[in-house]
């Protein structure tokens, strides 16, 4: 809210994961449709993120991760996304995401 950005720095040590109920279930960021702040996500090789990072206005999202970093499932919304590293997602996630389908798993999908 009011334009806070996400910047997780430094070769961080983080797990984050979406509840699996209530009206936000899957998710695990989610901004304000209006904010447009840069979030920077950096993880180690203990690093773990599953869920929807929903951030619409953002002018861009960098995820960067070394090792293993990577996560049971990850789905992103943003403006920008930018992807730098050895990271990894898997996209068999259904059950990550409190049973939420995407009808196009795995897809990519440029909107202007």
């Amino acid at each position: 809210m009011n334009g806070a950005q996400l910047d997780i720095h430094g070769g961080s040590t983080f797990i984050i994961t979406p509840s699996l109920t209530g009206d936000w279930a899957g998710f695990a960021i989610v901004a304000a449709r209006n904010n447009t702040a840069t979030a920077t996500i950096n993880g180690n090789s203990a690093s773990s993120l599953a869920g929807i990072i929903y951030m619409p206005a953002s002018r861009e999202i960098q995820y960067a991760g070394s090792g293993s970093t990577g996560g049971e499932c990850v789905r992103i919304v943003a403006q920008e996304i930018t992807m730098i590293g050895n990271s990894s997602f898997k996209l068999d996630c259904k059950a990550t995401l409190a049973n939420n389908t995407i009808n196009n798993p795995g897809a990519i999908r440029l909107v202007r």
